[in-house]
């Protein structure tokens, strides 16, 4: 069994009369990584900010390794965040800001440069090394502000949406690296994002946060494919909510190009849009009894505004939501 590295309790934080969260409860193992997504304006970077210790909580306390760390500052903690926006020395080169972490080890100075050098490559930043941060552009200074959190080896690392301003093709492949790194070095991350497939991909878990607390967390299928609740099952899975009491998931729902077949029931829609991806068609289709829009996959093909109907087959693939969100 592996030991709580960090353990979240009862965490509150307001402004004036305004709570941003409150009721968090959280234990994360060594080496974990942690996805945390919820809508904008949810607390997810105010609580990064209380548990990295630069904000002060109104209530609860934060352990890592079994020593509470709510007195503690900020620069006594055993963490490294890295914000959304980059914070670079601007009067240091790209590789000075990069070795500046390395700059208390008992590293050498030809250590560090090699060190350095190796984030660069994995940046793709190599060509950049001498830049000033004013010279770059804001993804590039965003690359450079990774590189110097993750060459540090941190014990607790806190990501606040870090891949947000790289185009896709950059941003896929420094993800998959970023995975293998923080699990080879068994670093506790917890990394925030609005990107569902990002947090799916990233976290050994994922918490949902809305409504100022932590409406579910688990493995990423168990809370895709079984929301707690209709909060979750709107901002982090896919399917039709009715009535905020039942759910039915979209990998059950149909399109019934045979109206008289063994529907269990079938609603009528309409085509709003088409996407292809990995050479399958996807069909954005509102469904006009429930006022939501639905994305399935079919091979027959249908135009924009044409009118389908859709269905299940099973009374099976109702799920009834719990009254509260799953314990973590």
């Amino acid at each position: 069994m592996k030991d709580v590295f960090i353990s979240l309790n009862s965490l509150k934080k307001a402004y004036g009369n305004e709570t941003v969260f409150h009721s968090i409860h959280l234990d994360i193992n060594e080496g974990e990584i942690i996805s945390v997504v919820g809508p904008s304006g949810a607390g997810k970077s105010t609580l990064l900010r209380c548990i990295a210790g630069i904000e002060e909580l109104d209530e609860g306390n934060i352990w890592i390794e079994g020593e509470d760390m709510s007195p503690k500052p900020a620069h006594r903690r055993p963490i490294v965040m890295m914000f959304q926006q980059p914070l670079l020395f601007p009067h240091m080169t790209v590789m000075e800001n990069i070795m500046y972490g390395l700059t208390f080890t008992t590293l050498t100075k030809k250590e560090r440069i090699e060190k350095a050098t190796l984030y660069l490559k994995r940046m793709d930043m190599e060509n950049f090394r001498d830049f000033y941060p004013s010279e770059l552009s804001g993804g590039q200074q965003q690359r450079v502000s990774l590189a110097r959190a993750l060459i540090t080896d941190p014990k607790l690392l806190l990501l606040d949406e870090p891949l947000s301003s790289f185009d896709n093709e950059l941003r896929d492949g420094i993800r998959l690296w970023m995975k293998q790194w923080l699990k080879e070095k068994k670093i506790t991350t917890i990394f925030v994002t609005h990107d569902k497939e990002e947090a799916m991909l990233m976290g050994d878990r994922v918490v949902v946060i809305g409504n100022q607390t932590i409406q579910q967390c688990g493995n990423p299928i168990q809370v895709y494919d079984a929301p707690s609740n209709a909060f979750v099952a709107k901002f982090f899975s896919d399917g039709i909510v009715i009535d905020n009491r039942f759910f039915i998931h979209a990998k059950h729902i149909e399109i019934c190009n045979d109206l008289h077949g063994a529907w269990y029931m079938k609603w009528e829609g309409i085509v709003q849009e088409m996407y292809i991806k990995y050479g399958k068609f996807f069909y954005q289709i509102t469904i006009s009894d429930w006022q939501t829009d639905v994305i399935i996959q079919s091979d027959t093909h249908f135009s924009k505004m044409q009118c389908v109907w859709v269905g299940i087959r099973s009374k099976e693939y109702i799920q009834t939501f719990k009254k509260d969100g799953e314990a973590c």
